[in-house]
């Protein structure tokens, strides 16, 4: 976060940390000073539904479903991956393109991915009914 370079570059790129980051503005305001004008940052993260309630799938349903509580709450979310505590960041997709776009960056893309087939798996197979990851692609 307190990169300082001594050049400009064509692109930032983070893969799914943005969750994990909790001044996520301070973050973004560092891909922009870090970018050549025209340049890209392309960031993915954990899905604003996953992250509003990290403990979120219900067992309770004939299919595999994600419950979302307290989306419009932001901020720490501490929740059990593979038996480790982890701590994320939670904020809406409104407050994640609402910082971009107040620093100046245009949106190109927003993506939503969804697996490209069914999976075995309960556990992955909850990501065919609702998002898991956000990508997010915006220009300088």
């Amino acid at each position: 976060m307190d990169f300082v370079p001594d050049r400009q570059f064509d692109a930032v790129v983070s893969g799914m940390m943005m969750h994990l980051v909790e001044d996520f503005g301070k973050v973004a305001q560092s891909a922009h000073r870090t970018l050549d004008a025209g340049g890209s940052f392309l960031f993915s993260q954990r899905h604003p539904l996953r992250t509003s309630n990290p403990c979120g799938d219900n067992k309770s349903l004939n299919s595999p479903s994600w419950a979302v509580s307290d989306y419009f709450r932001t901020g720490r979310r501490d929740y059990e991956w593979l038996d480790t505590s982890v701590m994320c960041f939670h904020r809406s997709i409104e407050e994640i393109l609402g910082t971009l776009l107040n620093l100046g960056f245009s949106v190109v893309e927003v993506a939503e991915p969804q697996p490209a087939m069914p999976l075995a798996s309960r556990r992955i197979s909850e990501n065919l009914s609702s998002p898991s990851v956000l990508l997010v692609h915006v220009r300088k």
